[in-house]
């Protein structure tokens, strides 16, 4: 039997390889003839400009998705990864809300969402972080986390199953009664 071990170096050689490949080689990149939802994204920071296309059947279920737009590789790569992610899920599986609370022997302590690659990392964005019963102003990939943040996590149906155990942070709840124009403001 040969064992071999993967270090952080590996690791991290293998996330940049997977972003750089949908990057250069996006899938699903184009606009879809048969369209049922769409939204557009444009950060006016740094000019990303991205509008994703899903075609949902009467079953609730992806059935196709398509983004087109143009932004920087790690835009482009987390749309053409999203779009592999959910075709094939239902509409309430492809975007769940959850509840995370940083703990004591967190690794994301003292850290910002930027600097651990939080969206690569946990396949997952953080729409709010919530600080003493406040919400934390500014830009949050900058926000250096501390024990007791909440973090207001968009993810997949999987989040939970992957990241129930993780020593970042703790899973307090899903929230099923979030309208997601309001979480992002």
């Amino acid at each position: 039997m040969i064992v071999s071990d993967i270090h952080g170096d590996d690791v991290r050689d293998l996330y940049r390889d997977l972003i750089l490949d949908h990057a250069r080689n996006p899938h699903h990149f184009g606009k879809l003839e048969h369209t049922t939802h769409s939204a557009e994204g444009i950060n006016p920071l740094c000019g990303d400009k991205l509008k994703l296309y899903l075609d949902v059947g009467t079953d609730d279920k992806i059935r196709h998705a398509a983004f087109e737009g143009s932004g920087c590789a790690i835009s482009v790569a987390s749309a053409s990864l999203l779009t592999d992610t959910v075709i094939g899920l239902s509409a309430a599986e492809a975007m769940v809300f959850f509840e995370a609370v940083i703990g004591v022997g967190s690794s994301l302590v003292g850290r910002s969402l930027r600097d651990v690659g939080f969206r690569q990392r946990y396949q997952a964005a953080v729409i709010a972080i919530h600080r003493a019963d406040q919400r934390v102003p500014g830009k949050l990939g900058d926000t250096l986390l501390r024990v007791g943040d909440t973090l207001l996590v968009l993810g997949t149906g999987e989040f939970r199953a992957r990241w129930r155990g993780s020593s970042d942070f703790l899973l307090i709840s899903q929230l099923d009664d979030v309208d997601p124009a309001r979480a992002s403001k």
